[in-house]
């Protein structure tokens, strides 16, 4: 704890923005009900495929977040607010998760909430308890919640017929900022939470999962068959899990060195986005039935093949990568987040003590980037002078964040391109654009004026304008069968992922070649393992 706050400190004083270390702490609360793994693998019914699913029924019980709210715990406006997400998220999972649905027993299920569940009054009654598939008791919790965690959740009970969850808790913080974009912030936290009470959390990894080179590892079926897809590695093997972070972050949720952006990363981040993988693994636990309303949203890693997940985010001490769309090199230089989602930086720093030896890629031990991606550069923000993103919990965001420049435009049109088109100085801004799905080509606009570009990524300068416009690959960022570019955007329109834009479908050889060159590529530990060993030959030789 002393270092991070030692951390911070360096941080502010170099005036950096905030590290986003708030933190998901849903692993705590796990060890709070002393829960322990549990094994389905070997339990689903094999009737349970014949059986009717239906959209999944969610019941907010606030017996304990009114209660909290009545005596002063918890204002009014929060409770409002509290109120109007989670009924906002459970209607975004009833339009995405499918259930058998079960009829439980009232007095059986109220005795097991108040034997089981972490909740600091007695549940006397919940209505109509027949008509729902999962009840969620959300309250605020400080006590669970420390150390920038900003909310948890997990099951406490579960089916005695199909063990799938029946009953879940969600912690939450009793204060909110009054940040401009605090709506979007609290809905995709609690969509996140939701998630890990579904079955997303270590609980359910038994059977699904393996250990190898002390690292922890999904492999579950449809979750490998998407990531296939997704990476275009045909030979993967699992889903990484994380292991940077304290206690409430490690082990129940994705590493963000390989799936950074994606809903359920352990650590806050500009760019929020689900993913196929993330709902396969649901599909896998045999409980759900999944729409996969994502409209590949996740590009973080797509089409980089098996190097992505095999090799170094950069070497050459820094200063080359093979996957130019998820790290950078040129620190503070304008870059994209993975998805196009969100703008910002190449961000490298200096931190105080050495970083792990095994994520040292610098001449320099205690540079690098953020410690959730196994410090390598991606693209995040420094803070700007003018203290604006102090507004904003993501005021990068191209969707909801800040406007920063008189052509840029902040809605759910708008992608990050790197430009420095009527600017005079090259930046990651959002411009509104459009996917011309006919012709394979991004038209993007910039004030009054529309520049296409020819669909694959190249810096081009548009007719009459003064400066440059790197263009995307129309593949990587043009992936909706119906145009969304929000997680909710979405879902409410049913959008699915466009697996005609994934170029590996047509060009696998190409793709193949492409990877083998990457996996090609020589670590910096020992890349210079001959030519040290001649020099030395030729020393001993002369000595000699």
């Amino acid at each position: 704890m002393l270092i991070k706050q030692m951390l911070f400190l360096i941080i502010f004083l170099f005036n950096f923005t905030s590290i986003f270390c708030h933190k998901c702490a849903t692993d705590l609360l796990i060890k709070k009900l002393n829960m322990k793994p549990i094994n389905t693998t070997n339990r689903i019914n094999k009737r349970r495929l014949d059986l009717v699913y239906t959209p999944i029924q969610i019941k907010i019980d606030y017996t304990v977040l009114n209660l909290q709210k009545n005596y002063g715990q918890i204002s009014n406006d929060i409770y409002q607010k509290y109120k109007t997400e989670l009924e906002s998220v459970a209607n975004y999972l009833n339009k995405i998760i499918k259930v058998y649905h079960e009829v439980f027993d009232h007095t059986n299920i109220i005795n097991k909430i108040n034997q089981n569940c972490y909740t600091p009054t007695r549940i006397n009654n919940i209505d109509n308890i027949d008509s729902y598939d999962l009840i969620i008791f959300p309250q605020v919790d400080e006590q669970i919640l420390q150390n920038n965690a900003i909310a948890a959740a997990t099951h406490c009970l579960l089916s005695e017929q199909t063990y799938r969850p029946i009953v879940g808790i969600i912690l939450l913080k009793k204060e909110l900022n009054s940040k401009l974009d605090i709506d979007h912030y609290i809905r995709k936290t609690l969509f996140h939470e939701f998630f890990h009470v579904l079955g997303f959390n270590y609980q359910f990894f038994e059977g699904r999962s393996y250990t190898e080179n002390n690292y922890f590892y999904l492999n579950s079926p449809k979750l490998l068959e998407k990531a296939t897809v997704h990476f275009g590695c045909d030979n993967i093997k699992g889903i990484r899990m994380e292991d940077q972070g304290e206690t409430g972050t490690v082990g129940s949720h994705w590493d963000a060195r390989y799936m950074l952006g994606e809903l359920m990363i352990g650590e806050d981040y500009p760019e929020i986005v689900l993913s196929d993988m993330t709902l396969a693994f649901l599909e896998d636990l045999g409980f759900y039935q999944v729409n996969y309303y994502t409209g590949g949203l996740f590009r973080f890693g797509k089409n980089e093949g098996c190097a992505f997940l095999q090799k170094k985010c950069v070497y050459d001490k820094g200063h080359s990568t093979s996957f130019p769309n998820e790290f950078c090199t040129d620190s503070k230089k304008p870059f994209c987040s993975g998805s196009h989602t969100s703008k910002g930086i190449c961000y490298i720093i200096k931190y105080n003590n050495d970083v792990p030896e095994q994520y040292q890629y610098y001449s320099e031990p205690k540079a690098g980037g953020k410690p959730i991606v196994d410090y390598c550069p991606v693209s995040f923000y420094y803070q700007s002078e003018d203290n604006d993103n102090d507004n904003y919990n993501y005021p990068t965001n191209c969707i909801y964040g800040k406007k920063d420049y008189n052509d840029e435009i902040i809605g759910s049109n708008s992608m990050c391109f790197e430009s420095s088109v009527n600017i005079g100085v090259k930046t990651s801004i959002c411009y509104e654009m459009t996917c011309d799905t006919i012709n394979k080509k991004i038209n993007v606009v910039i004030g009054e004026h529309i520049i296409t570009c020819d669909g694959t990524k190249s810096e081009i300068n548009p007719d009459g304008l003064q400066g440059t416009l790197k263009c995307p690959d129309y593949n990587m960022v043009c992936t909706s069968d119906i145009w969304c570019n929000d997680i909710f955007d979405c879902i409410d329109k049913q959008s699915t992922t466009d697996y005609k834009t994934f170029d590996y479908i047509s060009n696998i050889n190409e793709l193949k070649k492409r990877d083998e060159q990457h996996l090609s590529v020589a670590d910096d530990k020992n890349k210079y393992i001959w030519p040290n060993f001649i020099l030395l030959f030729m020393f001993v030789f002369n000595f000699i």
